[in-house]
């Protein structure tokens, strides 16, 4: 009897095993399915924004001086600048946080 009990243990532990390793495959690709259309979240806009080594206020600054901002004016805050440094990085995180 105790070896039937630690067969069907057994069974339903690898069983388990495939059903965590299934659903993290599934949960993998459900989060890159489609990566270059989803929505930032508040804090990923900053840490894009720290990491291409602008403040907040120069970012407002040169936004508010055009009266229409298009994706591409956008897009210089959220991706590494050859204009900054990794110092304007470290500034602006010293200087506003």
């Amino acid at each position: 009897m105790t070896k039937q009990l630690s067969n069907d243990w057994f069974i339903s532990k690898s069983l388990l095993r495939f059903l965590i390793i299934i659903l993290l495959v599934i949960g993998v690709f459900f989060r890159f399915v489609n990566l270059d259309k989803k929505l930032y979240w508040g804090d990923e806009v900053f840490s894009s924004l720290r990491i291409s080594g602008y403040t907040l206020s120069e970012m407002n600054q040169q936004l508010s001086n055009s009266h229409l901002t298009s994706v591409e004016d956008l897009h210089k805050y959220q991706y590494p600048n050859a204009e900054k440094s990794s110092i304007d990085t470290i500034k602006g995180v010293a200087f506003e946080d």
